[in-house]
């Protein structure tokens, strides 16, 4: 009997971006048949682009060892696992803030222009999200000095 070689990509489980992706894909085109593409769906297919940019930074530190324990990193690999987990970090943040955006928007645009106090509560919200977002953002690479050296 003969045996059969493990692919060389390993146990890759793509499900979750696929369901992602099509869930996306399925509301774009839905609203496209009624005409009534909005801004959020811009704001929600933006958010897609840039978690699939967070992971795609997210398997390259799999592969350099992120999930390996330090003790068994050399130095270098501890500082390029640091760098690449800033930059995910910041296109992650962003994602949850225009994905919180788009999901106000669209509550927005369901109670239409006849709810006045619900629609300054959803740009209050809208509003404190991108503050602390940007607090989150500024906090993150002050914290080292000079700041280049992330």
């Amino acid at each position: 009997m003969a045996t059969t070689e493990p692919p060389p990509d390993g146990d890759l489980d793509r499900g979750p971006a696929i369901m992602a992706v099509t869930a996306l894909a399925l509301r774009l085109y839905g609203r496209r048949l009624v005409k009534g593409f909005g801004v959020d769906d811009y704001i929600m297919a933006f958010t897609i682009l840039l978690f699939i940019i967070m992971v795609a930074f997210a398997q390259h530190l799999a592969v350099i060892g992120a999930a390996r324990h330090v003790y068994y990193l050399t130095t270098t690999q501890q500082l390029q696992v640091v760098k690449y987990e800033w930059i995910a970090q910041t296109f992650g943040v962003l994602g949850f803030a225009t994905s919180k955006t788009s999901v106000a928007l669209q509550i927005r645009r369901i109670l239409g222009p006849n709810s006045r106090r619900t629609r300054w509560l959803l740009w209050l919200i809208i509003s404190l999200t991108y503050t602390i977002y940007g607090i989150d953002y500024i906090f993150s690479f002050v914290q080292c000095t000079p700041p280049r050296a992330i």
